[in-house]
């Protein structure tokens, strides 16, 4: 369980989330999509716990 690094929501059984991805492409590109989402922290970089929800994932 964890809390979605773009829209802050927290995972439950209806409500998945996955790990960053290990290829740099796609993973250049997630965090991208998070930055944009995330205007507060240009800057921010994921780390091993970082997740993102399915309904934020499906958005990018």
């Amino acid at each position: 369980m964890g809390w979605c690094a773009a829209c802050g929501a927290r995972s439950t059984k209806k409500n998945k989330t996955l790990v960053f991805p290990k290829d740099p492409d796609r993973r250049f590109q997630m965090i991208a999509a998070v930055r944009a989402l995330t205007l507060n922290n240009p800057n921010w970089n994921p780390t091993k716990t970082s997740v993102i929800c399915e309904v934020c994932f499906i958005k990018f």
